[in-house]
């Protein structure tokens, strides 16, 4: 049976319309990764782990790597522009998120999340 190419443009057409909606569903931000509001637009209370890679991307480093299979804590570290870095933990959920100095010194609180009891 032959297919008539109304049909075939119909296919083309309907995986372009998902594609687009697909995309334009994914959350953006107006901001360069390298700037704190970056991550101001793009975190939400509620991430899990793979949620924050997938939206942010990998991070330079989990600073955590070597203990997050036995305590469940992830603590990714994203350069900055100015020198400092964005450090986020997240376990279950995202629980903060702060920048550093080179030094590993605490310059701000950007967001705290208390955890939540089931």
């Amino acid at each position: 049976m032959r297919r008539s190419p109304f049909y075939s443009d119909l296919s083309l057409i309907t995986f372009g319309l998902l594609f687009l909606v697909s995309v334009s569903c994914k959350k953006t931000s107006s901001f360069p990764k390298d700037d704190i509001r970056y991550f101001q637009d793009l975190l939400e209370a509620d991430m899990a782990s793979d949620e924050v890679i997938e939206v942010l991307g990998a991070p330079a480093i989990d600073l955590n790597a070597e203990w997050a299979a036995s305590d469940g804590l992830h603590i990714y570290q994203y350069p900055l522009n100015d020198t400092t870095s964005v450090r986020i933990g997240v376990a279950d959920r995202l629980t903060y998120v702060c920048t550093v100095d080179k030094k590993d010194n605490l310059v701000e609180d950007i967001m705290f999340f208390d955890a939540k009891s089931d």
